[in-house]
């Protein structure tokens, strides 16, 4: 390696290891850089960003944080291109939290905001462009599996205006459970663990473990 290039490294690996401000030109350089080096940076710069964050997380290009202070991430947790995690709004801290070895998968949307808190339990698994919004407590339990273009949570501002004056319950997605494509949860239902929801059903109410269920809204099939 020439004398020049050392000395890049060098000044590279101290602005690294150094204050880096949110959203400067370093983080910015990182969002952005492909390949190794890119991964290297991310591992090295962004988890200082969070209120917590455990070993080997990888982050992928372009993931967006707001609010990452209120923000705890587990080890091996996995964050694919274009992800967001946006507790910006939440009034809790940690509003969001990710166990280990949880996965999101391309352009997936997570967020919190008001009341709410979104907790990921260990080894879920989200495929790409799921989206996420919680303003009251909601968890997605150990080893779920989550189809692309899910929706759990919250719905549009337009609906949240139709429903003030309500209070909202917790939404909750047992363990073990898998979710088929563009799949919809609606706020303050529960899915009971290991049940299987087919692709495009929208769940409106309570669904009891150990059962398939399909359609819009969403009703028991079969068992499993």
């Amino acid at each position: 390696m020439s004398s020049r290039a050392a000395g890049s490294l060098g000044c590279l690996l101290g602005c690294v290891d150094g204050e880096n401000e949110m959203n400067g030109p370093l983080f910015r350089f990182a969002r952005w850089c492909p390949g190794a080096l890119g991964l290297w940076l991310r591992q090295r710069l962004f988890p200082s960003y969070f209120k917590t964050c455990g070993r080997k997380v990888l982050f992928g290009r372009f993931v967006e944080l707001v609010g990452p202070e209120k923000i705890e991430l587990g080890s091996r947790v996995v964050l694919t291109n274009g992800v967001v995690l946006d507790a910006g709004r939440a009034m809790a801290s940690p509003a969001i939290i990710l166990e280990d070895s949880v996965f999101i998968g391309t352009g997936s949307v997570l967020s919190a905001e008001g009341q709410g808190t979104l907790t990921i339990r260990a080894g879920a698994n989200f495929s790409s462009l799921c989206r996420v919004r919680a303003s009251a407590p909601l968890e997605v339990g150990r080893n779920c599996l989550v189809a692309a273009y899910c929706e759990l949570g919250d719905g549009t501002p337009e609906e949240e205006v139709r429903d003030q004056g309500e209070l909202k319950r917790e939404t909750t997605v047992a363990e073990g459970c898998w979710l088929g494509v563009r799949m919809r949860l609606l706020p303050g239902v529960t899915v009971g663990h290991d049940t299987i929801v087919g692709a495009h059903a929208v769940v409106t109410t309570d669904l009891p473990s150990y059962v398939v269920a399909v359609g819009n809204p969403a009703a028991v099939l079969r068992k499993r």
